[in-house]
């Protein structure tokens, strides 16, 4: 099957990447020139701002997708630096252009939505309750939400290592913490980890062809106290005290049990997905990114690797140049 990712240099564009390579012919789209650890693609398009319509038309046009998976979106944080037109643009409007695209390609969409798209104050969300976001992020992807024949909403929260200089996720927050770090033991969630979510998505291509609609893809409830318990001793890191707070206060758990009895899949354990989240967050120290995130360190790192590794303008396994 030949699929277009999109967002590809993302925490989940990239897990998505790694999954679908290994039994599909993947493109993948980024939005910089030169991205400094481009995916690992059959083929990367540099350049691609979801934006400029043209640049996406390219893009379909090198891919020819049977199945787009769209990663692209605006998280709080960049929200906030980019401001309200942009995340309207992008997480609201954006997907439906999209939609009406792959329709003309006759290729199969599945989009990323959030559990952001309820408050939190009631959980165990059931696809048929009504949304009620209360910040800007919810309600741009609530009105992102696809139900368009030949499209797959998932919504779902979203855990894993991020490929930005200033990362600012749960995780990296973690990583980056010396002495002791906040636990939140009323902030719960029912999310997985972006390995997870591309597994499930790899799935959903190849084994549900007529799964449509918005449906909840979720793990077990987890406590950010507990999760961070979790991954704290699968580390060793006897260094840092993972301190119990009951501030916050915040129970955005989805109910996937119609997503389990109609395909079959159930998420691992916790247990499971956090061993194989701290595998790769060893990986990444083994090749010599900080955990720790010293800026200094991570803008060094990032500059050595554009200067070491130049990259081809259109080829496999290269990146392709849409300038």
């Amino acid at each position: 099957m030949r699929v277009l990712v999109l967002g590809g240099d993302g925490m989940l564009g990239g897990e998505l990447v790694r999954r679908l390579v290994r039994d599909h012919d993947v493109t993948a789209t980024v939005r910089t020139a030169v991205p400094p650890s481009p995916p690992p693609a059959d083929r990367v398009l540099c350049g691609v701002d979801v934006r400029h319509p043209d640049r996406l038309v390219e893009a379909f046009a090198v891919a020819r997708p049977d199945a787009v998976v769209n990663a692209v979106g605006l998280v709080p944080r960049r929200i906030e630096e980019d401001g309200a037109p942009a995340a309207i643009e992008v997480n609201a409007l954006f997907p439906h252009r999209l939609a009406r695209l792959c329709a003309a390609a006759r290729a199969r969409l599945v989009h990323v939505s959030s559990d952001r798209v309820f408050s939190g104050r009631l959980g165990e969300y059931h696809e048929a309750d009504v949304p009620d976001p209360v910040d800007l992020h919810g309600m741009t992807k609530l009105l992102g939400e696809l139900g368009e024949p030949g499209t797959l909403t998932l919504r779902t929260a979203v855990i894993g290592l991020e490929t930005s200089a200033a990362p600012t996720g749960l995780i990296e927050r973690f990583l980056a913490a010396s002495g002791s770090v906040p636990g939140q033991r009323r902030v719960v969630s029912s999310g997985v980890t972006a390995a997870e979510f591309a597994r499930f998505v790899h799935l959903a291509l190849v084994g549900h062809p007529d799964l449509t609609g918005i449906w909840h893809l979720a793990a077990e409830p987890i406590t950010s106290f507990d999760l961070l318990t979790m991954l704290a001793a699968r580390l060793g890191r006897r260094d840092l005290e993972i301190v119990p707070h009951d501030d916050e206060v915040c129970n955005r758990v989805l109910t996937a049990r119609r997503l389990w009895s109609v395909t079959g899949y159930r998420p691992p354990a916790w247990p499971v997905m956090v061993d194989e989240l701290a595998a790769a967050i060893e990986r990444r120290e083994i090749e010599g990114v900080t955990t720790r995130r010293d800026p200094a360190r991570v803008s060094d790192l990032v500059a050595g690797q554009r200067a070491a590794s130049p990259l081809p303008s259109s080829t496999p396994n290269g990146v392709h140049t849409d300038a």
